[in-house]
C-alpha cells in the first residue's frame, strides 16, 4: 500500500473514526495486497465498505466506469 495511504488510515485508527462509508480503490502491478490491509482497517473501524475496485497497471475505460458507479453508490450513501 502507498505509505501515504497507510498513515491515513493509522490516523483515523488512532483517531477512532468509526462507523463510515467507505470504498476501495486501487491499482497495482505485481502482487496488489492493499485491499487486505485495506480491509484490516475498515473491519476494526467498522466502516461500511460500498464495494470495492482493482485493476492492474492504469485504468482502462471498463474500470473507470466502474470507478464512476462506485463513487456514487458512495456519494449516495454518504448522504
Amino acid at each position: 500500500m502507498f505509505p501515504a495511504m497507510v498513515r491515513a488510515l493509522n490516523m483515523a485508527e488512532i483517531k477512532g473514526v468509526r462507523n463510515k462509508t467507505a470504498a476501495y480503490i486501487g491499482s497495482y502491478s505485481w502482487s496488489g495486497g492493499a485491499k487486505s490491509v485495506f480491509e484490516g482497517y475498515s473491519e476494526r473501524l467498522n466502516w461500511d465498505v460500498v464495494g470495492t475496485h482493482e485493476f492492474i497497471g492504469s485504468a482502462k475505460a471498463d474500470d473507470l466506469e466502474q470507478i464512476r458507479t462506485l463513487s456514487r453508490e458512495l456519494a449516495r450513501r454518504s448522504r
